[in-house]
């Protein structure tokens, strides 16, 4: 899985970049063909931050974003959202590979 991560506005601290990269690898549990991420972090004002992550799936593109007012929420939340669509993409599959083999 490749993982691009970018900061608008701000510099993007090393640990900032390692929190959202273990947020990011723990999605691979969830689809287990991921092949890039993106992730861009963005402060909108000086009370709210934004992220949107784009994950390539296969023959797919999935986005997910959320602004809040602190970077761990924002972070937090826009993962949350990717899971429930990686989720969604996952069952999916397994749903067409079972009919398939009817």
């Amino acid at each position: 899985m490749n993982i691009q991560i970018t900061g608008r506005h701000f510099n993007i601290s090393e640990q900032l970049q390692n929190h959202i990269t273990n947020r990011v690898k723990s999605l691979d549990k969830f689809y287990n063909k991921i092949t890039d991420v993106n992730v861009v972090v963005d402060k909108i004002d000086e009370g709210l931050r934004r992220v949107d992550i784009t994950t390539n799936i296969l023959n797919k593109t999935l986005r997910a974003s959320s602004i809040e007012e602190n970077m761990s929420k924002a972070i937090d939340s826009t993962i949350d959202k990717m899971k429930g669509q990686l989720k969604k993409e996952n069952s999916k599959l397994k749903e067409k590979r079972s009919t398939e083999t009817i």
